[in-house]
């Protein structure tokens, strides 16, 4: 399903990014930072699973399934408090804590599987106020209207199976005995079949029934592209960024660093 926010489940049960990890802070003009595969690469080894209906669950080595129900994600109690996504200082967005069963079984993991030298206590799901909706960066949206939710992107990321193989052969001429890239690491929510490598990059829209979507910024990865997403392991080699660094066009104007895939928002289409 599409909506003025992104991607839903097929009834709206369940809205992309509606809700995410944070780390609480100390001594900040802001309760939460965002925690994510960035600080804490075992959490891929977390699946999750749809069961067509009404149900999330979540399954995870060594821990008992968590199941989420339709509408408890729109249910969190707590004092709203503020949360920064990204790197940017002021780029702060209001959210409720939950302190419930979903914070209790992501500590109960975290204590389990930790990599790092966090304090396990100290991660909470979050989710936004009602009504929330968070502009898309200018970069990205192609469109004055988009919005999204807990993105730190575009409404969608759009990749190309080519580009990847590309990707993959070139680096294993150089480094023959390297580890091939999955796709998973990118962690897509479309991708495209049937290209020349690297032609989303200029792409400007796809449209398909009342619907398109128009393509904005490319990509600038980040660590997580170098977490192995079946095993929660960070590969040591530095790739796919080392490679990308020089061999894929950094976004402008900023020049901010590999790129691959575009960030994308949806629009209905033209008549």
């Amino acid at each position: 399903l599409m909506t003025p926010t992104g991607l839903a489940t097929a009834g709206g049960e369940f809205f992309d990014r509606i809700a995410m990890l944070g780390q609480k802070t100390k001594n900040k003009p802001y309760q939460f930072t965002r925690f994510s595969q960035r600080e804490e690469p075992r959490l891929a080894l977390i699946k999750p699973a749809w069961n067509g209906s009404r149900v999330l669950i979540y399954c995870a080595p060594g821990m008992k399934p968590l199941s989420i129900y339709s509408g408890e994600l729109g249910t969190f109690g707590g004092n709203p408090q503020t949360v920064r996504m990204t790197s940017d200082e002021k780029d702060l967005h209001t959210v409720t804590p939950e302190e419930g069963r979903m914070t209790a079984w992501i500590r109960q993991f975290l204590a389990l599987h930790s990599s790092g030298t966090y304090d396990v206590d100290s991660i909470t799901a979050l989710r936004p106020i009602n009504g929330f909706q968070r502009k898309v960066e200018d970069r990205h949206r192609c469109d004055t209207s988009a919005k999204t939710l807990l993105t730190d992107g575009g409404q969608l990321l759009v990749t190309s199976s080519s580009t990847l193989q590309w990707m993959n052969g070139e680096m294993a001429v150089s480094q023959p005995n390297i580890d091939a890239v999955e796709m998973d690491a990118f962690r897509p929510n479309i991708v495209l079949e049937g290209l020349p490598a690297n032609a989303e990059d200029v792409i400007a829209r796809i449209a398909f029934g009342r619907h398109s979507i128009r393509f904005g910024g490319l990509c600038v990865r980040c660590p997580v592209t170098q977490v192995n997403q079946k095993n929660g392991e960070r590969r040591t080699d530095k790739q796919p960024l080392a490679w990308l660094g020089k061999h894929r066009p950094a976004r402008p104007p900023e020049n901010a660093g590999a790129t691959f895939g575009v960030n994308c928002v949806l629009s209905p289409a033209p008549n």
